[in-house]
């Protein structure tokens, strides 16, 4: 794998778990916040 092909997984999956602990806080603190 290229290297610009592999640091543009590391930073969707990054991205992707960032965007699931934001997700899993706001239901914690606020379950109306919890997506459909």
């Amino acid at each position: 794998m290229k290297r610009v092909e592999s640091r543009m997984y590391v930073r969707d999956f990054i991205g992707f778990v960032y965007y699931e602990v934001i997700t899993e806080i706001s239901v914690m603190h606020n379950p109306a916040n919890a997506p459909v």
